[in-house]
């Protein structure tokens, strides 16, 4: 394949790490047109110039992109089942269901540790993952609202729609990761 659109020259210069993060940066995009085909293919022979082992997801004449990627080793292998969305969809559960006024005052400081620690988690995961990096600040913000160790007091009636906006963001990010 010619190499019109300068990709093959450009990715020859990324180092490993690189090459995984513009690799994960294609994940789940649904648009198809000649150049992206040509850069894939670009990325894919960078991607066996390394010397890595990255039979994971390339074969002979195809590469996978259905699943984020990384080094491990001397391999680059893929990330199947990211425990990040279910840590997410689990917070948000437990946030929707605080709305129902029944439980005792024991849940809300469950959740409070739940959804700090998640959000905590998540933003230090997220901080490696460029497209996703805009997500830290709004992550680390709610850990601070949710600490338990330091709890911030509101009103039930000011809570209510935090835990539905939170619980609502947090679907919203588990969507954003998944289309790539």
């Amino acid at each position: 394949m010619e190499d019109s659109y300068g990709y093959k020259k450009r990715l020859k210069d990324y180092d490993a790490g690189q090459l995984v993060e513009s690799f994960n940066g294609e994940v789940g995009k649904p648009g198809w047109v000649s150049a992206r085909g040509h850069y894939l293919e670009a990325l894919r022979q960078a991607l066996l110039a390394t010397g890595l082992d990255c039979s994971d997801f390339i074969s002979k004449n195809e590469m996978s992109i259905k699943y984020h990627v990384k080094r491990d080793g001397n391999r680059i292998v893929q990330v199947k089942g990211l425990i990040l969305p279910k840590f997410l969809l689990i917070a948000a559960v437990v946030l929707f269901v605080a709305v129902i006024p029944v439980w005792p005052y024991g849940y809300y400081t469950f959740m409070r540790f739940l959804v700090c620690c998640v959000s905590a988690y998540v933003a230090f995961k997220l901080n490696n993952i460029k497209r996703l990096k805009l997500h830290v600040v709004p992550l680390v913000a709610i850990a601070m609202l949710f600490n338990p160790l330091i709890p911030v007091h509101l009103s039930r009636n000011i809570w209510l729609p935090i835990d539905i906006g939170t619980g609502l963001y947090f679907i919203a990010l588990v969507i954003s990761m998944k289309r790539g």
